[in-house]
C-alpha cells in the first residue's frame, strides 16, 4: 500500500514540476520577447536623438554665424534676399 502511495505521489509531483516548469517557460518566453521589443525601440530612438543633436549643432552653429559673422549676414541677405549695395550691379545668369 505505502508503494502505491509513493508511487502516485511520485505522479503528482512529477506533473506539477512539469506545469511548473510549463508555466514558468512561457512567462520567460513572453518576457524574453518583450525585451527584445524595448531593446528594437531603444535602437530606433537612439538613431532618432543622434539625427536630432547633429540638427542642433548645425543650427547653433548657424545662429554662432548669423551672430557673430558679418561677412555672413552679407552674404545670406545678397544671396537669399537679393539686396545689393549702393550703386551695385547684379547679373543673373541661366543655370
Amino acid at each position: 500500500m505505502f508503494r502505491f502511495i509513493a508511487k502516485g505521489l511520485v505522479y503528482i509531483l512529477s506533473a506539477v514540476l512539469v506545469l511548473v516548469i510549463a508555466v514558468m517557460g512561457t512567462a520567460l518566453l513572453g518576457t524574453y520577447r518583450e525585451y527584445s521589443a524595448f531593446k528594437q525601440k531603444e535602437v530606433e530612438l537612439a538613431a532618432v536623438l543622434e539625427a536630432r543633436q547633429t540638427e542642433l549643432r548645425e543650427r547653433q552653429e548657424y545662429l554662432r554665424m548669423v551672430l557673430d559673422d558679418p561677412e555672413f549676414i552679407d552674404r545670406v541677405v545678397r544671396e537669399k534676399l537679393g539686396f545689393t549695395k549702393p550703386n551695385e550691379r547684379v547679373y543673373h545668369f541661366g543655370k
